[in-house]
């Protein structure tokens, strides 16, 4: 009779130990689940800020050579942060507060062409233009909210 209890408490023993291990293993598939997940939203964004990245990058290539005017570049780079990382527009409000979304835009992009005309000298005529541009655009945007 002992030698049955014996035998009865090690197999519940074990079978106790093996519950264990099964659950640390759900713990363990749990932890790689959730680790997937960061790594899975983390490429997401990632991907979705370099389209972002790549369209104003794009955008900047084609102010600096004169390809779209700058109230097109805004009204692309908008659109791209609007699909791809809204982040875009919540930095730049941190920035220039003061002025309408579009017109933010439309300062950041000067401000990346001014950035390229330090290897490009050869844009400086079109940087200018740009100017004049930003200066027309924060005039019109100036009386719409007057009016």
């Amino acid at each position: 009779m002992l030698r049955v209890a014996t035998l009865l408490t090690l197999m519940l023993l074990g079978l106790l130990g093996s519950l264990r291990f099964v659950d640390n293993v759900w713990d363990d598939v749990e932890e790689i689940l959730e680790v997937q997940m960061f790594e899975s939203a983390t490429a997401e964004r990632f991907a979705t800020y370099r389209c972002f990245k790549e369209g104003l990058d794009a955008t900047v290539s084609e102010l600096a050579d004169g390809e779209v005017t700058l109230l097109e570049g805004q009204t692309r780079v908008r659109a791209l942060a609007l699909q791809y990382y809204p982040g875009y527009l919540q930095d730049i409000n941190v920035s220039e507060s003061r002025h309408p979304a579009e017109l933010r835009i439309a300062h950041n992009l000067v401000g990346h062409v001014e950035n390229r005309f330090e290897n490009r000298p050869d844009i400086g005529h079109r940087l200018t233009a740009l100017e004049e541009e930003l200066k027309n655009l924060h005039g019109e945007m100036t009386v719409e909210a007057v009016e």
